[in-house]
C-alpha cells in the first residue's frame, strides 16, 4: 500500500478502478476503523452497474455517508465510471451546504487528492444551489435540498448521471399526508431528472415502518423497480452481533450507542 500512494502513476490506476482503494489512499482520515463486510457491500453496489437503484437503510453512525455521499461522488466523477452530473439532495439547504462544503473543503485540503484532480472552481447560483466544477473532467457536483425545484438541473448537455438521497425524512413526526407527498415527490421530481443510465442511490435511517425507504423497499420487492436493489444494515443483527465489531468492539460500548439510537434500529 505505501508503494502504491508513492507511486503517482499507479495511484491514480488503482484508484480509479477501485472505490476502496480509493477511499484508503485519498480520503484515509476518514478510515479510523477496518471496513465491515456490510460497508464492502455498500461499496460493491456502488461500483456494479447492475443495479441503477441502490436504496440503503442504515444505522447512525454507520459510516454510510462517509462512503457513499463523500468518497463515492469523487470516485464516480473521477473513477473509472466517469460521471458527468452528480447531484447530492439533503432535506435542508443548511444539510445540501454542508454536503458541499464537506466535498469543497476535501479538495482544497487534501493535497494528494487536490495534486491527482484539480483543478476545479466553485460557484453558486441565485436558488443556493450549490455546485463544484471539476474543468479538466467536465464534470460537475451540485448539491440541492428537498425544498428546491430540481427540474432541469444538468452540466451543460449532460443530465444527471449519479442523484444521491441522503435523510431525505424528518426525524420528528411525520404524518400519513408527509410521508405520502415526500414518496410521490421522489417518484415523480427526482427519478424523472435521471436518463438512461443514472445511478441513484438513496439513503437513511429507519424513521417510521411506513417511510420513504420501506416504501422504496416495497416497490423494489413487487417488481415495480427493476435493476434495483435493498439493502437494511441494523446495528445489531438477530444474534444480537454489533455488525461494526471493528468500532463498537465490547458491550460497554455497543450499549452507550444504543441508548441513543430507537429500537428500530435493531433487527
Amino acid at each position: 500500500a505505501e508503494g502504491i500512494i508513492k507511486n503517482r502513476q499507479i495511484r491514480r490506476l488503482v484508484t480509479q478502478g477501485s472505490l476502496t482503494w480509493f477511499l484508503h489512499i485519498f480520503l484515509d482520515h476518514y478510515m479510523e476503523y477496518p471496513l465491515a463486510p456490510f460497508q464492502e457491500e455498500m461499496i460493491y453496489l456502488a461500483e456494479s452497474d447492475q443495479y441503477d437503484t441502490v436504496v440503503v437503510m442504515a444505522f447512525r453512525e454507520s459510516g454510510k455517508s462517509t462512503i457513499l455521499n463523500v468518497g463515492y461522488p469523487l470516485w464516480a466523477v473521477l473513477g473509472e465510471q466517469q460521471k458527468k452530473c452528480v447531484v447530492i439532495i439533503s432535506k435542508t439547504q443548511v444539510q445540501a451546504r454542508a454536503h458541499f462544503t464537506n466535498i469543497k473543503q476535501e479538495l482544497e485540503s487534501n493535497k494528494l487528492l487536490a495534486s491527482d484532480l484539480g483543478p476545479f472552481r466553485t460557484d453558486e447560483d441565485v436558488w443556493g444551489t450549490c455546485s463544484l466544477e471539476l474543468q479538466h473532467v467536465g464534470a460537475k457536483i451540485i448539491s440541492a435540498s428537498r425544498g428546491q425545484s430540481i427540474r432541469g438541473l444538468r452540466n451543460n448537455e449532460y443530465r444527471p448521471d449519479l442523484i444521491i438521497c441522503d435523510d431525505l425524512e424528518d426525524t420528528s413526526h411525520q404524518t400519513k399526508e408527509e410521508r405520502e407527498i415526500l414518496y410521490r415527490w421522489y417518484i415523480d421530481e427526482v427519478m424523472p431528472i435521471g436518463t438512461e443510465g443514472t445511478k441513484y442511490i438513496v439513503l437513511g435511517n429507519l424513521i417510521h415502518r411506513k417511510g420513504l425507504l420501506l416504501e422504496l423497499r416495497n416497490r423494489i420487492r413487487d417488481g415495480k423497480q427493476p435493476r434495483a436493489i435493498f439493502r437494511a444494515y441494523p446495528f445489531l443483527d438477530a444474534n444480537g452481533q454489533c455488525l461494526w465489531p471493528q468500532k463498537f468492539p465490547g458491550k460497554r460500548s455497543v450499549n452507550k450507542l444504543l441508548e441513543n439510537l430507537p429500537w428500530e434500529t435493531r433487527a
